[in-house]
């Protein structure tokens, strides 16, 4: 038995020592190509952009407290082309606790005002009528709504955000320029962009180990996903990036949208990804950002990562659910995908597993070394990568008024404390499994309940 435990604990430190080296040298890469684009953006965002349409969609449920905002911001976006913001709101909602207005009713309330201003009207409104829909169903229905109201399907983008989205007000030039580009190049114009979040838009809100999810939030943003975006678009047959999308800041052609069959459900992000890396189509990273917040307590975010480690699992669902579609497909794709999916599967509990089995091994060989090697292994990769990004949030992270005392011993706590996180984001995925558990017993009630009432 102990030879098992060693041979766990070695398999998850070397996925930590791993992980050290391909996200922080990930995270300066990204930042890096992110400075490059930006300081090279005025000279591109003169260019003549191809003109383009864009539908932003945002699913919205109980959220009367942030519409004025919504409307607010997203008024102020620039466009060379046209935009419009369409709320996909759900017939069945109810008034929040402390409103007697439901998110519709405050949506009516300022729709005139703004569309006065606008010869097009800016903003509008779709109401979902299914019961209890997720967001992916919600985002399909809107996506049929709109057809009769869209004529050119290959110059119109969906773009998809949440309710608390911040998108930088030249989201869309940097689109606009990103399609001029590649239509040059190609001749084509691209199917798939992702904008990037920090999600620092309430950090000075919440307290100290929110501040460092945050962080890891944005961490895994530069490490990850900019670089195997950016590794998607070499269009390389053999080589199968681990690419996603995510839901909010992501654009898709409504033309492929239509041709295959929509968002992917339950999920309507992560899965379009491994969509369209089966397809060997290219995930184009924006350099502008969206806002984004992070949630405000423990309990929310173990909530939220057991959701986020269910898309891990999916990637196998979504092959099935692309042959039984007839969606183009590849083998050697789909295998390379699949293992990555089981190791990503494991990234989310590989540091509590170094943890349990380190304090398993130090009792029986009455010796701390073992702990002292997760520590060590954490902190190389943690830590580093919290102090990286700590340098590039800078004064977004604790705020430029703040003495250098107090800000340096911020940023010490927060790397103290990094290791912590890898070990709390592990139970992600035995409450992912407990979700499905839940929703695969609660189907099979359903379905007695329908075949009683026959």
């Amino acid at each position: 038995m102990q030879y098992i435990i060693i041979f766990l604990f070695g398999i998850a430190l070397l996925k930590i020592l791993f992980d050290s080296f391909v996200l922080n040298k990930g995270i300066v890469n990204s930042y890096r190509w992110v400075k490059s684009e930006l300081n090279n953006a005025e000279n591109r965002m003169s260019c003549n952009a191809s003109p383009l349409n864009f539908l932003l969609l945002i699913p919205v449920y109980r959220e009367q407290k942030n519409i004025s905002k919504i409307f607010d911001y997203f008024s102020r976006l620039n466009c060379n082309g046209k935009y419009k913001v369409v709320f996909v709101v759900s017939e069945d909602e109810t008034p929040g606790e402390n409103d007697d207005k439901t998110t519709l009713e405050h949506i009516s309330l300022h729709i005139d005002n703004y569309n006065r201003n606008y010869a097009d009207s800016l903003f509008s409104c779709v109401i979902c009528p299914y019961k209890n829909a997720n967001k992916a169903k919600k985002l399909n229905y809107a996506l049929d709504y709109l057809r009769k109201e869209t004529t050119d399907f290959e110059r119109t983008y969906i773009g998809v955000y949440d309710a608390d989205s911040k998108p930088d007000l030249n989201t869309l030039p940097a689109i606009e320029n990103q399609v001029s580009k590649y239509y040059k190049k190609t001749g084509k114009y691209p199917i798939a962009f992702q904008q990037p979040s920090y999600f620092t838009k309430n950090i000075g809100e919440v307290g100290l180990y929110m501040k460092l999810e945050a962080i890891f939030q944005t961490r895994w943003c530069f490490g990850h996903e900019i670089r195997t975006q950016l590794l998607s678009c070499r269009n390389n047959k053999y080589k199968v990036p681990y690419a996603y999308c995510v839901g909010h800041g992501m654009f898709i052609k409504y033309d492929f949208l239509t041709n295959n069959c929509g968002f992917p459900e339950p999920s309507e992000d992560v899965p379009m990804g491994f969509r369209l890396d089966i397809m060997n189509i290219p995930i184009i990273p924006i350099w502008v950002f969206d806002c984004a917040e992070v949630v405000a307590s423990i309990k929310f975010l173990l909530i939220q990562s057991g959701k986020w480690a269910k898309n891990a699992f999916l990637v196998f669902h979504e092959i099935r659910k692309m042959h039984q579609l007839k969606l183009k497909t590849n083998l050697y794709r789909e295998i390379v995908l699949g293992i990555k999916g089981v190791v990503d599967v494991f990234s989310w509990i590989h540091y509590l597993m170094c943890f349990v089995t380190s304090v398993i091994l130090s009792l029986r060989y009455e010796s701390f070394l073992f702990v002292g090697i997760f520590l060590a292994a954490a902190f190389v990769d943690s830590g580093i990568g919290t102090a990286i990004m700590c340098a590039i949030l800078k004064d977004s992270l604790i705020g430029a008024k703040q003495k250098k005392l107090c800000r340096f011993l911020q940023i010490t706590s927060l790397i103290l404390l990094s290791p912590i996180r890898g070990i709390v984001r592990g139970l992600a995925p035995f409450l992912a499994i407990f979700s499905f558990v839940k929703e695969a017993i609660s189907g099979n009630r359903k379905s007695k309940n329908v075949l009683n009432s026959n």
